[in-house]
């Protein structure tokens, strides 16, 4: 997956912007690990958060096959933050995704 291209599609699509506010999302990824870091839109402070696991199983989440909250009580992936951010991340991942097949494109 292009996280580029994924943070790039966030800050153009207006309904997202609310979400992630003015900075763009970061998102890092590394063998087991991707870390998506946002600024937090009150207090200006960037927030980093881990999601950990085998590679399938972040794929599964990122691609939307599977909700992340459902492979992190299953023990298949870790999460580092808040459950706010956990929900705040599904969402992304979900709205995104959603929104670029209907435009024709599949990540």
């Amino acid at each position: 997956m292009n996280w580029d291209l994924w943070a790039d599609h966030i800050q153009r699509t207006d309904f997202l912007k609310p979400l992630v506010g003015m900075q763009k999302a970061r998102v890092t990824p590394e063998e087991q690990t991707v870390c998506f870091t946002f600024t937090n839109t009150i207090t200006g402070q960037e927030r980093n958060i881990l999601v950990s696991g085998s590679t399938e199983d972040i794929r599964l989440v990122c691609t939307g096959e599977c909700h992340l909250g459902k492979l992190i009580k299953q023990g298949k992936l870790s999460f580092t933050g808040t459950y706010r951010e956990q929900l705040k991340l599904e969402s992304l991942l979900y709205l995104a995704r959603s929104e670029r097949c209907r435009a024709g494109e599949m990540v």
